[in-house]
């Protein structure tokens, strides 16, 4: 399937999972895949998808938000589009735990590792959802920065709001 209709986010997960694969050397066409679990960590979904489709909806009417519109929004559609995309048919699943939802997902891959439920974990966080509305949401929790992210300083005073993925492929070990 194309990603055309996946949010920049989802885009974002499939091509660190692809770099990620690359780099441990593994071709999703060798392996079996009832074996292979794709864990996520994406917090929000599909803002952008979800902010163009209410403009479209509000301008146009609902005849025409596109029909696609639930694929691309939804934050469990990362794990689903690498899932496809690999065709990997173990366990899949997203965990949503805001910032930490990339280290959550680590450690769920890991604890399916650990119970025997697969052999390989694709284990991605990706979000992007730097639009104006979430930067005003997130500035008036006075939850940003003025400055830089030191998320270990005790002078520390907010995060820095980003877009980006990253992905590890876990492994039992043999």
């Amino acid at each position: 399937p194309g990603t055309a209709h996946l949010d920049p986010g989802a885009r974002m997960g499939l091509a660190a999972a692809a770099q990620a694969l690359d780099a441990a050397k593994l071709d999703p066409t060798a392996w079996d895949a009832t074996r292979v679990a794709v864990v996520t960590g994406c917090s929000v979904g599909g803002v952008h998808t979800q902010r163009t489709a209410a403009a479209r909806f509000a301008s146009d009417g609902p005849e025409r938000v596109s029909p696609y519109f639930l694929t691309g929004y939804l934050p469990n559609m990362v794990c689903a589009a690498i899932a496809l995309h690999l065709g990997a048919t173990g366990p899949t699943l997203n965990v949503a735990t805001a910032c930490a939802s990339g280290a959550t997902a680590l450690g769920t891959a890991r604890d399916l590792l650990a119970s025997g439920q697969c052999d390989i974990a694709v284990v991605v966080g990706a979000d992007a959802a730097v639009t104006p509305l979430m930067v005003t949401g997130f500035s008036q929790l006075r939850a940003l920065s003025d400055h830089c992210s030191r998320p270990f300083d005790r002078a520390r005073d907010g995060f820095v709001i980003a877009e980006g993925a990253g992905a590890l492929i876990l492994e039992r070990p043999e």
